[in-house]
């Protein structure tokens, strides 16, 4: 069962600022917060084995896709508040979570603001700062720059030039759609995000993933993040990039599912 859940809908005093989102499936509520430029739409491979087991909440953010025109400021804190929004409007108490790429710092910062309504986290592909090294920090400050001024779609062609084989014409069509000019606050925002010195406070059971091969958050920056965590598993997918939630899809349920599954049997 697929639900779409548009701006136009929901309570008066929020419908203004609610985010567009599917929601597919039924059981305990899975979030799933997607990454700079991106959409909800990257998550499709993962839909069909999770959707049976999981009422998948799968959100368009302030900024992008279908959400595209909600004004800003675009910080990492009004995307987070954006989600607890929307978990208000569908009348979701609390959920377990999975943030790919930034959306793993907007995860964060709902988690650190909302305690109490996350069960659990997984993190894919995920940083505690976006920027370690100088090459890291170079790129990190000229992303916005290269939105604003090239536009979405050629941000996306060039970012396909350095993507490994098999994911290129994705993120062609996922970051593609996107208009660069809102996407550029977003990207000054997550420049300046840097979660270390209150990690710690994150007590939720965590799971955070890595792509061996990734070069837009190299596995060292995700390993950073589950260390700082207090209760974090961390994994790398051997051979994959940045964009496993398409090219190794299955490797990556093998680890994400019975960690969920394990959660819930706990609790």
């Amino acid at each position: 069962m697929t639900t779409i859940v548009s701006p136009r809908l929901g309570a008066a005093a929020r419908r203004a600022s609610a985010l567009y989102c599917a929601v597919h499936g039924h059981g305990m509520p899975l979030l799933l917060i997607h990454g700079l430029g991106a959409s909800g739409a990257i998550f499709q491979p993962l839909i069909d084995a999770l959707s049976p087991h999981f009422q998948l909440i799968i959100p368009d953010l302030r900024g992008h896709g279908q959400s595209c025109r909600l004004p800003g400021p675009h910080s990492t804190e009004r995307l987070a508040d954006d989600l607890v929004n929307l978990l208000d409007l569908l009348k979701i108490r609390s959920c377990y979570a999975l943030g790919h790429a930034s959306g793993g710092a907007i995860l964060q910062q709902f988690a650190r603001a909302n305690r109490d309504r996350l069960r659990g986290m997984v993190m894919v592909c995920a940083f505690a700062r976006q920027a370690t090294t100088v090459r890291e920090q170079i790129e990190s400050y000229l992303r916005p720059e290269l939105f604003r001024l090239l536009g979405a779609s050629t941000v996306g062609a060039l970012a396909a030039r350095r993507a490994l084989a098999g994911e290129a014409a994705f993120v062609r069509n996922v970051i593609g759609h996107n208009d660069g000019r809102r996407i550029a606050p977003i990207a000054r925002s997550l420049q300046r995000f840097d979660s270390r010195s209150w990690l710690h406070e994150l007590d939720r059971p965590a799971l955070v993933i890595a792509g061996e091969a990734d070069p837009t958050t190299p596995p060292h920056m995700s390993q950073e993040l589950a260390a700082r965590l207090p209760q974090a598993q961390f994994h790398t997918i051997p051979q994959a990039g940045h964009w496993l939630i398409k090219t190794h899809s299955a490797q990556l349920l093998d680890i994400v599912l019975p960690w969920l599954k394990q959660q819930r049997s706990a609790e």
